[in-house]
């Protein structure tokens, strides 16, 4: 299965088509599990799984939002000459290949950024904290006490 695939050929990343179906419940259900199959995998040995919209991939690959699938296998093989790609659907996996080899760069550098953000807002909460921990030490010592016994005023 999938877990052979990434065994043998060890990928660094993984990156999924998101899906859009409007059929019977029948098939919303069988594709979804075939999802969580296509997600939990390479998640589980390891590796980011990325999700691109299907109109994504195709503006990508295409430069259409709404292209159909010979122009997709058309310029996957325009792009990626040595490639044969024997179906449609291993034409669409290296459409959505080649859109995230575009996009995770993108997807890295907003990452990153997010990482920066974060000790940021960790910092200024830590701040807060120390604040208001000051205050309260700051009233206990301007309160009279006998011993430990605070005195009312």
């Amino acid at each position: 299965g999938l877990s052979e695939v990434i065994h043998l050929h060890r990928p660094d990343e993984a990156a999924v088509e998101e899906t859009f179906i409007n059929r019977d419940p029948q098939t919303a259900l069988r594709l979804g599990q075939a999802r969580g199959i296509a997600l939990v995998v390479p998640a589980l040995a390891g590796l980011p799984v990325a999700e691109y919209a299907a109109n994504l991939i195709k503006k990508t690959v295409v430069g259409s939002g709404h292209a159909d699938k010979k122009q997709i296998a058309m310029m996957v093989q325009v792009l990626l000459p040595k490639a044969s790609a024997q179906s449609a659907d291993a034409a669409d996996a290296l459409a959505i290949a080649i859109c995230h080899a575009q996009h995770r760069g993108a997807r890295a550098l907003q990452a990153a950024l997010m990482q920066d953000l974060k000790p940021k807002r960790a910092t200024k909460a830590q701040r807060k904290l120390k604040r208001v921990a000051s205050s309260i030490r700051t009233r206990r010592t301007n309160t009279p006490t006998v011993g430990r016994m605070p005195v009312a005023p």
